[in-house]
């Protein structure tokens, strides 16, 4: 644990979205999960609460909002988050 309490621990989270010959790649790393994930939590409920979730019931987060807009509502102290350029798949 550091001053502020937060763990040393460090995670990273990588994903490849492929669709009709196109390739997507977005990672997400930061350093103590938990102090990332309460702050998401926190954020989908005031996202749901305030009425900018596209649709009711059950849902992916990525239904539910925008991701960019989503990410960067989120403490950047906490999380990085890259997306870079689109790849062709061969």
């Amino acid at each position: 644990m550091d001053a502020d309490g937060r763990s040393a621990q460090t995670f990273l989270v990588d994903v490849v979205a492929r669709r009709a010959g196109e390739q997507r790649r977005a990672t997400a790393s930061g350093r103590d999960i938990y102090a990332v994930t309460a702050p998401i939590v926190v954020e989908a409920a005031v996202r749901i609460l305030d009425g900018r979730a596209r649709r009711v019931g059950v849902a992916a987060a990525g239904e539910l909002f925008d991701a960019s807009d989503f990410l960067r509502a989120l403490d950047p102290a906490h999380l990085t988050f890259t997306t870079p350029d689109r790849q062709t798949v061969g």
